[in-house]
């Protein structure tokens, strides 16, 4: 079961940047799909090819909830930081 601090934007936010300081995108968490639960760390080390197609995926078709848009687009910006995944992408 997924803790309720993960399911709002702002409590999620809150709480991996109070956990993880400079690197709190690392501590945020996905809510949704097979690795719900799971760190945005925790994706890029066991499955960078999940965490690239759902990016490519949030790039072609958008996303129309709030919530997981916000959660994708962290995601992105914590992708980004790794060349694999940037290269990726491109």
């Amino acid at each position: 079961m997924i803790d309720p601090v993960w399911l709002d934007p702002n409590t999620a936010e809150a709480e991996a940047r109070r956990s993880g300081r400079d690197l709190w995108k690392a501590q945020l968490r996905l809510t949704f799909g097979k690795y719900a639960n799971q760190s945005f760390k925790w994706l890029l080390e066991n499955d960078v090819g999940w965490v690239v197609w759902l990016l490519a995926e949030f790039h072609l078709k958008g996303e129309k909830s709030d919530c997981l848009k916000l959660q994708k687009e962290r995601l992105l910006e914590f992708a980004n930081e790794f060349e694999v995944v940037r290269c990726a992408l491109d």
